[in-house]
């Protein structure tokens, strides 16, 4: 009798951590993830960008996850069997399985994960201050991110700043620095 063999999976996953939705209408939005999804993608991160120091609570964050189980009654299974096509390929899956299943909640295949991203775009040392850690604002998303306009706010932020990433756009911040 043969050995069946057992499904191993990679631990790799694809995130896109940077979906820009500032603007976009709760369809285009609803798009988006659903492309992220058919690619195979685990996961993405809604991001919402502020210029400036946070202040207000209008600054807190309303980012709402798309409802996956409603694109999967919407479009039937075919977006389904491409999620699980595209993971399967992406992960490294040995051995075959039906593409039949639910989408994003199916706990061998993985969760599709949709995180709430904030960019704080920061041109001096005071606007970089709001991103302490007891600032209930920053607590309402699920990842912080800083972009730097000037050499000292980056040295701030490397040096004395809790953020999950910093960014740099290479024509309008590297020109100006030093190191």
């Amino acid at each position: 009798m043969k050995k069946k063999k057992k499904k191993r999976w990679s631990s790799a996953s694809f995130y896109d951590l940077n979906l820009a939705i500032d603007g976009l209408s709760p369809t285009l939005k609803s798009s988006l993830v659903t492309t992220a999804l058919q690619l195979g993608y685990s996961g993405i991160a809604l991001n919402h960008v502020i210029k400036g120091a946070m202040s207000s609570s209008s600054d807190l964050c309303s980012i709402s996850s798309v409802n996956l189980s409603a694109i999967a009654s919407d479009n039937g299974s075919e977006i389904v069997r491409s999620a699980h096509f595209h993971r399967e390929v992406l992960h490294g899956v040995v051995g075959t399985e039906n593409a039949s299943g639910s989408l994003g909640t199916d706990k061998r295949r993985g969760f599709f994960r949709q995180y709430r991203r904030l960019t704080l775009v920061v041109d001096n040392a005071m606007q970089a201050a709001s991103l302490n850690p007891a600032n209930p604002l920053l607590k309402s998303y699920d990842i912080v991110a800083i972009r730097p306009l000037e050499q000292r706010v980056f040295e701030q932020a490397c040096g004395h700043l809790e953020v999950s990433q910093l960014l740099f756009y290479r024509d309008e911040f590297y020109s100006s620095l030093i190191f």
